[in-house]
């Protein structure tokens, strides 16, 4: 049994994705490590004793962050929480008795054995663990849980500002600077506008750090969870999958969920989920179905951007009935977009911004073309109305659903 207690502190606000019950199933398969889950949202999945619901809602979160650290603070929305992880040891130490480490995490992970990786000798030996080599994993890091890690976050030289300021700085990481490390550039020739949480571990003496490769992320492909385990390409056992490229991708065939939700094993393929092996017939026919998804997803989405320059037509075109049907207010974790009609044409609204006319490309498909987003309107196997924004400066891709 080990003997170094271990509890993952998450704030979470908004509807459950869709990778949030196989979030639940590997954390299942690791009993000994805790996950507390701070929200204030309705759960009807069942959890694991190892998943332990704390009720709090996003203000009473914010009104705790701001009584513990001693400074001002700007906390709008949920995704500012990213710059206040570090402070979670001293915010939550009342959950944390008993636990030789802390650490926090987010949802978007899909687990495999965390103890093969994080074993007694290990913890015994060091202070700050993160499983990511080029800078502090703000989606899993463990801290010893002692008086100096809870007021780390204090010994940075920015950490005031940061959390004064309106906007997700990246404190908990590396300053929003990801796309550096994906070039190979080493940390120390990086010029940061901040002071991060990596800057701290990393020049503090009395800390002994390990920065390791135990997670992958990105969109590998070959990857295989059986019975707590997560294989990589049949050979590389890993800590966990990191899903945040994965889970933008539009076009993923995921029919397959219930099923694996009860299934002992299943694969995570490059744009698709499976129960089945790539090598079997269910595989086959999955990594099938999944390629169609992308080729006629990404034929449509380069068909509308040809529209943009030819049958581009304003909304007023659309039926009466086809307008009502996507009129209303949808919403994406706290973020709320109007959708409305206002003489011949129909606008989206987000939040205190100004309003952009909708250009109508074909069906419920629309786009923003000074702000090049692509509004995709569909209903779900639920019959609830949603849409997609993509985003093509980004590359990035934000469900919302009508409210």
């Amino acid at each position: 049994m080990p003997n170094n207690k271990i509890a993952i502190i998450i704030c979470w606000y908004g509807d459950w994705p869709w990778y949030w019950p196989l979030f639940v199933k590997s954390v299942k398969h690791n009993p000994t490590v805790d996950f507390l889950i701070v929200t204030d949202e309705d759960i009807t999945i069942a959890l694991p004793n190892n998943i332990k619901v704390i009720s709090h809602s996003f203000i009473e979160v914010k009104d705790l962050i701001q009584r513990s650290v001693g400074v001002p603070i700007s906390l709008e929305n949920p995704y500012k929480l990213c710059d206040f992880k570090p402070t979670y040891g001293l915010v939550f130490q009342e959950y944390l008795v008993g636990y030789q480490f802390w650490g926090y995490g987010d949802i978007d992970l899909i687990f495999g054995d965390i103890r093969a990786f994080l074993s007694n000798e290990l913890l015994n030996t060091y202070d700050v663990i993160s499983p990511f080599r080029d800078f502090l994993a703000g989606y899993f890091v463990l801290f010893r849980n002692n008086e100096k890690n809870k007021l780390l976050f204090t010994e940075g030289k920015d950490y005031a500002k940061i959390f004064q300021s309106p906007a997700c700085r990246g404190f908990d990481e590396c300053a929003m600077l990801h796309s550096k490390f994906h070039n190979g550039v080493n940390f120390d020739s990086i010029k940061f506008e901040i002071d991060t949480m990596t800057h701290i571990v990393k020049r503090d003496k009395e800390i002994k750090s390990l920065f390791e490769l135990f997670c992958v992320q990105g969109i590998p492909g070959k990857l295989a969870w059986k019975n707590g385990k997560l294989i990589l390409a049949k050979k590389y056992e890993l800590m966990a999958y990191h899903l945040a490229d994965f889970k933008r991708e539009p076009y993923l065939y995921l029919s397959e969920l219930k099923e694996i939700a009860n299934s002992n094993e299943f694969y995570i393929h490059k744009n698709s989920i499976s129960q089945s092996a790539p090598s079997t017939i269910g595989g086959r026919l999955n990594l099938a179905i999944a390629k169609r998804n992308k080729i006629k997803y990404f034929a449509a989405f380069f068909l509308s951007w040809i529209c943009r320059y030819t049958f581009l037509t304003k909304s007023s075109n659309m039926s009466d009935e086809n307008i009502s049907f996507i009129e209303g207010r949808y919403k994406a974790n706290h973020t709320i977009i109007q959708i409305y009609r206002e003489g011949q044409n129909i606008y989206a609204k987000k939040d205190d911004e100004g309003a952009d006319v909708l250009h109508h490309v074909k069906d419920y498909r629309f786009i923003i073309k000074k702000k090049k987003y692509l509004l995709d309107f569909k209903k779900t196997e639920n019959d609830t109305l949603r849409f997609y924004v993509t985003d093509s400066k980004r590359n990035t891709n934000i469900f919302y659903k009508l409210i």
